[in-house]
């Protein structure tokens, strides 16, 4: 208390010298000179009128030099209430970290590995190492019916019809199966018969009636072979694997299992030896560490006593680094996105597909809750330091400078910009005295400002509609492969297919993480740059500072969720390594029978242009406005372009 008092004592004190020193050079000239006259006397008072109001402005909450904390301000309970969000925050982060994110379904059960030992069987079935090895050699399943129906009716000219001994002879001569194996496949004729189907198939063994009245048969011969092979109760429509066709399958006849869990942990472990070292890294700098940093940056941002300024940057950086903790949703997407495969496998045809888990739905809640978190801290600050709106327009005006026995005021020479576009213009330090700087204008300022504008809308459409990544799979014996090609608008879309929405149990999940999708790297983009043309056009031919700088704040906030350059981030990890990556989810007695191949397109290239771009665009935007309309006072206008462009400009002038 007793240094506040002599804060207030040495202020006034101060003012009360401005003032006698203004009134005594006004009163001397005007006696050297000749007697004052009333048009002077006012002038007088204009002078005294523009002091005051200079001395006005509060130096303990606007002052570089004093320190403060949120919580004094606004006392215990509000602190009490804030720390204890950001706890449960913390909680609700750590509860993502521990549970699980998403499971990977496929449409056979998991499988035990494939002995190495010829003679033993592979799968709990009766047949070996060598038996796969021709069942994929001759078309596995999809051929599977050809062979029996060539022992059943053509062996020896004959045919075998019913005799089970003659069909395992056949299998194990003309095929070159094991005998063991051969009587999985000479079990088939009795089951169809017993199961009625003799009639059915008798005319055409091939139609679409005879293969689901053996569904029954087809099963058993699953069970006792023991391949890995997809589940035989699908009615499949079957395809040439030499002209590259893609896997189409009757979804609604397929059961599902889930062959793999991810958790935040075993991710990081399983990228980290299926060597995507680099989705391991980002997953834990963005995901794992920046969530429980922010809101210790918080907590020390509300109780330690700092300098408004020091507050306001720190705010500004947290607010523009905050949406990076997305990475690990995005990069949950993209796994989503390319597991959604329907590929060969043995000879069959296996679907596999991934759903979310409450864990990764959580982790996205708790991210919001931070973002909301930060802008209600921004307003609790903005409101605390009461920023001046016409402060600086007072100051332009106040004449001759007020010497107030403080550190210098940095005199910036052509500070008065008349219109938000002329606010638009590089900085540079000229001199070695820190007090001065200098604003120079570049020639064609403005259209390099609409050169940006135009340049982010073309490379964000371009980057739209363009390829961005694109899925190869290749099943056992398929050498052409299945392609998937994705641009921004069909990767999101490609979460809520139809395979991804087959019997899907986490179906309010999926629609969560797309309708995040949608908002954060479509919806946000673009209303973020609409609102930068309404700002432009407003600030060119209709001018009202106040409805204008409430305008940009809103443009600004929005920007920090808009999320295109963090989708970049989680697609490049994941895809660095996705082969690798995918076999370590499934396991390396599970890969040998299928892999899955990825490429960024082109639009991923042209996206990283736009992140460039708008974030260049957004930055000139924010420092006119941040000196035209005051919206930050704080605001180190010349740093960036000090270092990048201070030499080029020295010489110029």
């Amino acid at each position: 208390m007793k240094e506040e008092k002599k804060k207030k004592t040495k202020t006034k004190k101060r003012h009360d010298d401005v003032t006698k020193k203004v009134g005594d050079v006004i009163n001397a000239d005007a006696t050297k000179d000749h007697p004052v006259s009333d048009e002077e006397d006012g002038s007088k008072a204009d002078i005294q009128q523009k002091v005051d109001t200079t001395e006005r402005i509060d130096p303990v909450k606007n002052s570089t030099n004093e320190v403060s904390t949120l919580n004094a301000y606004y006392g215990n309970f509000k602190g009490f209430l804030a720390t204890v969000s950001m706890i449960l925050n913390a909680g609700l982060m750590v509860y993502a970290h521990v549970g699980l994110s998403a499971v990977v379904l496929s449409s056979r059960p998991p499988v035990p590995a494939v002995s190495t030992t010829p003679t033993s069987p592979p799968l709990g079935g009766l047949c070996n190492e060598n038996d796969l090895s021709i069942w994929q050699e001759e078309g596995g399943q999809v051929n599977r019916t050809i062979h029996s129906n060539f022992c059943s009716r053509q062996y020896n000219g004959v045919g075998c019809l019913l005799d089970t001994a003659c069909i395992e002879e056949c299998f194990a001569t003309t095929f070159g199966y094991s005998q063991n194996c051969s009587t999985c496949f000479g079990a088939i004729p009795q089951c169809s018969f017993d199961s009625g189907c003799a009639l059915i198939c008798a005319s055409d063994s091939f139609s679409e009636e005879c293969q689901e009245c053996n569904i029954p048969c087809t099963e058993q011969l699953d069970l006792c072979l023991g391949f890995p092979a997809a589940n035989s109760t699908e009615v499949t429509r079957r395809r040439n694997l030499q002209e590259g066709v893609c896997v189409q399958l009757d979804l609604e006849e397929l059961n599902w299992y889930v062959v793999y869990e991810l958790t935040f942990i075993n991710s990081i472990e399983k990228a980290w030896t299926g060597d995507a070292k680099l989705l391991a890294v980002i997953i834990v700098l963005f995901s794992g560490i920046w969530p429980y940093a922010k809101n210790i940056i918080l907590v020390w941002l509300w109780y330690w006593p700092m300098t408004v300024e020091r507050r306001t940057n720190v705010l500004t950086w947290l607010l523009r680094l905050s949406k990076y903790t997305l990475v690990d949703v995005f990069a949950v997407v993209s796994v989503l996105v390319g597991v959604l495969l329907q590929l060969n496998v043995g000879g069959t045809e296996v679907a596999t597909r991934a759903e979310p888990r409450p864990s990764i739905i959580a982790f996205f809640l708790a991210t919001v809750w931070e973002f909301t978190q930060i802008e209600w801290v921004v307003h609790c600050h903005n409101q605390h330091v009461q920023y001046p709106a016409d402060s600086a327009e007072t100051k332009e005006e106040t004449s001759p400078a007020v010497d107030t026995g403080d550190a210098p005021t940095a005199e910036i020479k052509g500070s008065n910009p008349t219109h938000l576009l002329d606010a638009m213009k590089f900085r540079t330090k000229l001199s070695s005295n820190e007090n001065t700087l200098s604003l120079s204008n570049v020639t064609g300022m403005h259209l390099w400002v609409a050169f940006l504008l135009i340049s982010t809308l073309a490379l964000y459409l371009a980057g739209t509609v363009m390829e961005i990544v694109q899925f190869t799979s290749f099943g056992a014996g398929d050498n052409i492969g299945c392609t998937h090609s994705f641009n921004l608008v069909t990767f999101g879309n490609a979460m809520v297919s139809e395979l991804a929405l087959t019997a899907n149990s986490a179906e309010a999940g999926t629609w969560t993480l797309y309708i995040a999708y949608v908002i954060l790297v479509l919806f946000l983009p673009i209303t973020v740059h609409c609102m930068q043309i309404v700002l432009l056009t407003l600030a060119t031919f209709c001018e009202n500072k106040e409805r204008n700088r409430f305008f940009f704040k809103w443009t600004s906030s929005l920007w920090g969720f808009s999320s295109v350059e963090v989708l970049l981030i989680g697609l490049f990890s994941v895809e660095f390594k996705f082969e690798k990556f995918v076999s370590a989810l499934a396991g390396n007695d599970n890969s040998q029978f299928f892999s899955v191949n990825s490429s960024l397109g082109p639009a991923f290239f042209i996206l990283i242009a736009y992140s460039v771009m708008s974030g260049l665009l957004q930055y000139f935007i924010y420092c006119a406005t941040a000196e035209y309309y005051h919206v930050d006072p704080y605001h180190k206008v010349n740093l960036i372009w000090t270092k990048l462009f201070g030499c080029w400009l020295e010489k110029k002038q």
